[in-house]
């Protein structure tokens, strides 16, 4: 802290001070610190399983036909997308 002259009265002020403490003339305004706050996102992958896992409860309770003729049978769309895709990744290799 540094004691300079206030350019009013010419007594020794505070160089802090907002005003002069004797006749009150206005010093140059101190600059106010930013504050920054960092927001962190959490909850993304957290967000992501629960959602996949509802989607695979939901899908599982979907009943789909899937068959011809007499052989028609009901399961659940969750079987039927897995037995599919097995199907084409056996095919792949």
């Amino acid at each position: 802290m540094a004691l300079i002259k206030c350019p009013e009265c010419e007594k020794e002020i505070s160089d802090k001070a907002v005003s002069c403490p004797n006749c009150g003339y206005p010093m140059k305004p101190q600059k106010e610190k930013v504050v920054q706050k960092t927001v962190v996102k959490r909850g993304g992958c957290l967000t992501t399983l629960l959602l996949a896992a509802f989607l695979a409860a939901a899908l599982g309770h979907i009943p789909v036909t899937v068959g011809s003729g007499k052989k028609k049978k009901k399961k659940p769309l969750l079987h039927v997308m897995l037995a599919y895709l097995m199907k084409k990744k056996a095919r792949k290799d």
